[in-house]
This record gives structure tokens, C-alpha cells and sequence, in this order.
């Protein structure tokens, strides 16, 4: 009698157990998640300090991985711009490692982002607006941040610098980018930089690699800015300001003046040209190493520099040139204008009669060499010219 009480006592126990657990199960289960969007949106808007708002529902796929996501994510942009909205996403998801918390490490085996549209803006007075108010924290957390995957689908990323006339439209065409792809990024933008019409194909590697700015990230661009066509392959250490950049460059055009617009570059107005060189950013120094073209029934080669860190800009070149004619090199005198045409000059005056652009000659200092070996002029030949500048 005892011992059987003591079985139907520990089966109505077991029983118990079992009953409370399916009940605590169904209750996870359907757990009602979006009464935690409050919350959610207060810690996001207290990381940012930005307004966040959660306009869709909250979801939870339970697991020792869940999935969360969020639907309808709006993040708010900086106070000073005159659009209010940053960033929007139709959703985005995440899949969470639940034993790696144990050992301080959010690790996100993936996220992703589906119909996003993102708007970088630089304001000359208040920089730029993805500065949130959580990255100006010296403070070191002990968490440990990784990411897997991350996939884009359906993203647009508008960049807009309206004091300088530009405002450019990214899409990201891929939808899966991970650290061990070679070039899964593929993007178009299209607009205007610095009011110049602007189209660009972009083939990059994957994003989650631009967290080691040590690592070398592939890079694959071409494209055209008003006149000037250009092709680039190589590698950057960091995209966004184009530091460590080692690339095989292209560049042709109508005329060299058009380059004033695009880099800041004060060279002359040319007829239509083309270079093809390796070109390298080390710190603030721009160069184009042993590169090789044409400029209008000239060839030109050599190795051209710019350093952008002083206030005036200092450019070094040593240049030659099997087969030089001068009138190629007209735009030095102001014998053509900023097309590259020839200027008309009115009668009976013997200097060029176009006007000089004295903010481009303050612009840089120059130290330039060149050698000719063969000079045409309309009148004599010469041969063997050096110059120094």
C-alpha cells in the first residue's frame, strides 16, 4: 500500500511537471512579443539618439538560435536636416546565438535587410549624419561583436552633400554578402557629383570585410562624371575615405580642366586625352606611377603626384614625351577654352585673349619636370627640350 502510494504521489508529481512545462512552452510560445516593442524601440532610441519607431510587428522564432524580427523599421535622421526620416527598412531579421552570451559575445550568425533606403548626408557646418550619439562614447564595452552573414535585398543608399551639388543614388543589386566571397557586392549609382551628370558600376567585396581596416578590400569600378570616363581594379583599405587605395587606372575625358571639378586638380583646359597608370593613395598623397597616354596627337608619360595635405595642395610630376605638339599644350597659354575647343582670339591682339582662372593657380604648388624628344610647332622643329617648373 505504501509503496503504491508512493508511485501514484511521484506520477501525479511527473504529471505536474510535465503539465506546468507544456504550459510554459505554450505560453513562449505564444507570447504576445510586440508589448516588448516599447521597450525595444527605448534602448534603440537611447543607442542612437535618434527617434526609432517600430511600425510593424515584432516576431520571435524561439531556439537556441532565434530569429528576431523587426517589420517596419524607421530609424530618424540628425535634427539639423531637413528630412526627418534616416533610414527605413520594410525588415529586418537577425539570428542570435544564445549559448555565446554566456561567454559576453553577441554573435549574429545572420541578419538581414530587405527593401532599405538609407540617406548618408554631409552638411558643411554639422558633418555627417550617420554620427550617432552612441559612437561618441569613449567608454569600452566587455561585449564582443560578430556577424556571419549579411544579406541585402531590395537597398538603396542616397548619398547628399547639397553645398557641393551632390546628390548620388546607390543600389545594391546582391543579396548575400559574406567574409569568404570575392566579390559579391554589385552596385550602380547614379545622379550628380559636384553638378556633374554621374553613372557608375561598382563590384566590391563583402561588407562585413570593411571591419579590418588592415585587410585589403577588392575593388572593381567604372563609370563616367560628366565628360571623363574611368576604370579602376585593385584594392582599398578603407572605401569610404579611399585610403591604402592601390588600383589599375584609366582615366580619359574631353579635357583635363574638367578634373579641376572632379579632384581639385588646377591642369589646363587639353584636347580629348587618355592615361592608364597604377594608382595609389599613402596618406594624403595621390599618384599615378608610370602611367602612359595621349593628350589630343601627343603622348605623354610619367609619374604624377598630389599632396592634398597642406593647405595649398602640392603636385610633383616628371613627365616626357616621344612626340610633342604644341598645340596640344595650348590650354597652358589660354588658347583654348574649358571644352578643349580652340578660343577665338580677336584681331590684332598677339596674347591669348581668354581669361586665366586665378583660383586654380592658387590652388597648388607645382613642381613639374619634362623632357620632349621630338617638338612640333607650326613653324620649327625642336628636338631633346627640357623644363623645369
Amino acid at each position: 500500500m505504501t509503496d503504491t502510494y508512493r508511485y501514484s504521489s511521484a506520477l501525479r508529481w511527473l504529471v505536474g511537471i510535465v503539465g506546468v512545462g507544456v504550459l510554459l512552452v505554450l505560453a513562449v510560445y505564444f507570447f504576445p512579443w510586440n508589448v516588448l516593442r516599447p521597450y525595444v524601440v527605448s534602448q534603440l532610441e537611447r543607442a542612437t539618439g535618434r527617434h526609432v519607431e517600430i511600425n510593424g510587428d515584432l516576431e520571435v522564432k524561439l531556439g537556441l538560435r532565434p530569429r528576431i524580427v523587426l517589420n517596419d523599421l524607421v530609424l530618424g535622421n540628425a535634427s539639423w536636416s531637413e528630412t526627418s526620416v534616416m533610414a527605413q527598412a520594410q525588415q529586418f531579421s537577425m539570428v542570435l546565438s544564445l549559448p555565446a552570451l554566456f561567454r559576453y559575445r553577441i554573435d549574429l550568425p545572420e541578419m538581414t535587410l530587405t527593401g532599405a533606403e538609407v540617406l548618408l548626408e554631409q552638411h558643411p557646418d554639422h558633418g555627417g549624419n550617420w554620427v550617432l550619439a552612441g559612437e561618441t562614447s569613449e567608454e569600452k564595452s566587455d561585449w564582443d561583436l560578430k556577424i556571419g552573414q549579411l544579406q541585402l535585398q531590395r537597398t538603396q543608399v542616397r548619398y547628399l552633400e547639397k553645398s557641393a551639388g551632390t546628390d548620388l543614388v546607390a543600389r545594391v543589386a546582391s543579396t548575400s554578402v559574406t567574409e569568404t566571397s570575392s566579390t559579391p557586392l554589385v552596385a550602380t549609382l547614379n545622379g550628380h557629383y559636384r553638378k556633374l551628370s554621374t553613372n557608375i558600376d561598382l563590384n566590391g567585396g563583402g561588407l562585413l570585410s570593411l571591419r579590418d581596416r588592415q585587410l585589403p578590400y577588392p575593388l572593381k569600378a567604372q563609370g563616367r562624371m560628366g565628360n571623363t570616363a574611368f576604370n579602376a581594379s585593385g584594392t582599398v583599405t578603407d572605401p569610404m575615405l579611399l585610403t591604402g587605395l592601390a588600383v589599375d587606372f584609366v582615366l580619359s575625358g574631353d579635357s583635363m580642366a574638367e578634373l579641376y571639378t572632379i579632384l581639385n586638380l588646377p591642369l589646363p583646359p587639353t584636347p580629348r586625352y587618355r592615361v592608364a597608370g597604377k594608382l595609389m593613395r599613402t596618406g594624403s598623397v595621390w599618384s599615378l606611377n608610370s602611367f602612359t597616354g595621349s593628350v589630343g596627337r601627343s603622348d605623354l608619360a610619367g609619374d604624377f603626384s598630389v599632396d592634398k595635405g597642406p593647405q595649398r595642395q602640392y603636385i610633383n610630376a616628371d613627365l616626357q614625351s616621344r612626340r610633342l605638339d604644341l598645340k596640344d599644350l595650348a590650354g597652358f597659354v589660354g588658347e583654348l577654352d574649358q571644352k578643349g575647343d580652340a578660343a577665338p582670339q580677336p584681331p590684332g591682339k598677339l596674347l591669348p585673349h581668354s581669361p586665366f582662372h586665378l583660383e586654380k593657380l592658387r590652388a597648388a604648388d607645382m613642381d613639374v619636370r619634362f623632357r620632349g624628344h621630338q617638338i612640333i610647332t607650326p613653324k620649327w622643329p625642336v628636338d631633346n627640350m627640357q623644363c623645369l617648373r
